[in-house]
């Protein structure tokens, strides 16, 4: 209760539907918080060994694992299956987070769960490992299959691979207690739907991102989709996770238009395999010499583009007269686990007491003012793809890293 009375109450974006929104939210969480048994269930059954795997399982989902296989993919494997990738994730990563942040639903309560990752950073529903573990294994596994001329045995060898890269990462979120059972079906569901709708388009949007004029609009869409990305009061990682993701395929984009008809083609090491007759060995030490030189271009790209747009931008603004701030210097994440006090508006409310409905004051952010760190990590994130599409590739042939 607020000194005046008036009760707190978690809201979202979607409250502002009215009723419809808010019963929506009350019925999700609801399903969200009838998984606490099954949590409970599982967390009691749980193994030293099984524990130790599913946390290795659920690193499978997470942002810096996806950033490594775009590497690895455009590198080592096949730059167009990359950049198909790095293209689909965006748009997974912001379909999860931007129905997190519509809804702004707990993960299960603890106790009684009992979480052996700390992941209350973001909100719940739907889970974004779980969205990521459907469309990425999967559109690989349709790629190749569609693509790659394997043998019966290679093909049999990669869907037992890809069956449990997408199985483990979504069940370690529930082993791991830090997705109820909703989270991850709703994920999983989101990511069948995106992974459908991406099969029918991925060609098209492949050869649309090698025309020239309509790939320099892409950072106005991305910037336009940005800014409709539902941010609610209770701030979360959500949001920078959607930009960070958005920035890089961005800079995929911007890429290809200079590789389009300009050098020879970028080929990953296996995807030339074909036509080499280098030994195996001296393949390996390509791919080696490959990974950690492009890997070390793109982490000194992100130190020199963060450290000089921290430093231009808010020079900028100060000179345009803009407020700003930096989020990630003020910011402290909302506890975003259920527990007692975390409650939601009534689905029906009177109009005078609807207005008097306040929020926590943890985790509010400014309306006033712009965080200038979002525009830092943007721009710095599209210059790292930018950079592992293009450059590292450019240099790769420089050098004569080449099959």
């Amino acid at each position: 209760m607020t000194s005046d009375g008036t009760e707190r109450f978690i809201n979202a974006p979607i409250d502002k539907l009215g009723p419809v929104g808010r019963w929506i939210r009350h019925r999700l969480l609801e399903s969200i918080l009838i998984g606490t048994p099954v949590l409970v269930a599982v967390q009691v059954r749980r193994h030293p060994i099984a524990t130790r795997i599913l946390k290795v399982a659920s690193l499978f989902g997470t942002e810096e694992f996806y950033g490594l296989l775009v590497c690895f993919l455009t590198w080592i494997v096949d730059i167009r299956l990359a950049r198909l990738c790095c293209f689909l994730m965006a748009v997974g990563f912001y379909a999860a987070n931007f129905l997190k942040n519509s809804l702004c639903l707990p993960r299960p309560p603890s106790p009684p769960v009992q979480p052996i990752e700390a992941a209350f950073n973001t909100w719940a529903l739907p889970s974004h490992h779980a969205v990521l573990a459907v469309v990425v294994p999967w559109y690989i596994w349709f790629y190749s299959y569609l693509h790659y001329n394997l043998s019966t045995v290679q093909y049999f060898a990669l869907f037992c691979f890809i069956v449990t890269w997408s199985f483990s990462v979504m069940f370690s979120r529930i082993y791991l207690g830090v997705h109820s059972p909703a989270d991850v079906v709703t994920g999983s569901l989101l990511g069948c739907i995106t992974l459908s709708a991406w099969l029918h388009y991925d060609d098209f949007l492949d050869r649309a991102s090698a025309i020239n004029g309509q790939a320099m609009l892409v950072p106005l869409y991305v910037t336009v989709m940005l800014f409709i990305h539902p941010r609610p009061e209770l701030e979360t990682l959500s949001f920078t996770e959607s930009v960070c993701m958005s920035g890089v395929a961005v800079g995929f984009v911007l890429s290809r238009t200079m590789v389009f008809g300009s050098h020879p083609p970028f080929k990953g090491i296996l995807d030339s395999i074909s036509q080499s007759s280098r030994s195996w060995l001296v393949i390996i030490l390509f791919a080696i010499t490959r990974f950690i030189l492009g890997g070390s271009l793109v982490l000194l790209c992100r130190l020199i583009f963060k450290t000089v747009t921290r430093t231009v931008f808010p020079m900028l603004l100060r000179i345009t007269g803009i407020y700003y701030y930096h989020g990630s210097a003020v910011s402290v994440p909302f506890y975003t686990g259920y527990h007692k006090g975390f409650k939601l508006a009534p689905v029906t409310l009177e109009k005078e007491k609807e207005e008097k409905t306040t929020e926590s004051n943890s985790g509010l952010r400014d309306h006033n003012r712009w965080d200038v760190d979002v525009a830092v990590r943007f721009v710095t994130y599209i210059a790292m793809g930018y950079t592992c599409n293009y450059v590292a590739p450019l240099l790769f042939l420089y050098f004569g890293i080449a099959i």
